[in-house]
């Protein structure tokens, strides 16, 4: 929507008198003709402001136009099947499982050496291990689904025993120690985002009840 501009009528001729045809290269003043000047500075006033206007007629938001106007011209962003919902919800139950950060020893891309940060929990774990012989802890291997099942399965191993060795250096007797890698065949089919990827990089110690 562009406003209409109607121009005023020059004051002093009539509307339809044709403009006065000076001398090339005179000004209205040296001409001696006021009305001429009277004749053109309205219309280039209103020239101006017709200009105006029509640049801004490209804009996405005119200035007549209200913002909530303006924002009921913007695409709405696609709302999100059932089925994307659903796959969204279970992803946030798998990463906030993983996110029990004492009881799992994270690891980085196809890495299968435990950090130094890691190894701090583990000598918690360990300690406690120590001092109730007759608790064990199951060793679980976790991967992502970025490479083959049997390369993810070599990981998972890789990665428990890497666990395993460290409580055992750490004075955990290996009958209380139980081992089982799962690699990437229970890696739920929704996990596809990099922070849940992240989380599934990782071994569980989960104790018997």
């Amino acid at each position: 929507m562009i406003a209409r501009i109607i121009c005023p009528p020059t004051p002093g001729l009539a509307a339809h008198a044709p403009l006065a045809r000076q001398p090339a290269g005179a000004s209205p003043q040296a001409s001696g003709n006021p009305g001429a000047l009277a004749f053109r500075s309205p219309g280039r006033r209103c020239a101006s402001v017709l200009a105006i206007a029509l640049s801004l007629s490209g804009c996405g938001a005119l200035p007549w136009q209200s913002q909530e106007e303006s924002k009921a011209q913007s695409p709405a962003p696609p709302a999100m099947t059932a089925q994307e919902k659903t796959a969204a919800t279970l992803e946030q139950k798998v990463i906030a499982a993983a996110n029990q950060v004492e009881n799992n020893i994270y690891f980085s891309l196809g890495g299968v050496t435990v950090s130094s940060r890691e190894r701090a929990k583990l000598q918690q774990h360990a300690a406690y291990l120590k001092e109730n012989p007759e608790t064990s802890v199951t060793l679980i291997g976790f991967t992502d689904d970025l490479g083959s099942r049997n390369y993810n399965v070599a990981i998972a191993e890789q990665r428990v025993a890497a666990v395993r060795k460290l409580l055992r250096a750490y004075r955990v007797p290996g009958g209380q120690i139980r081992r089982y890698s799962v690699g990437s065949e229970k890696t739920p089919k929704t996990c596809k985002t990099e922070e849940c990827r992240r989380k599934m990089r990782r071994v569980e110690l989960r104790y018997a009840e």
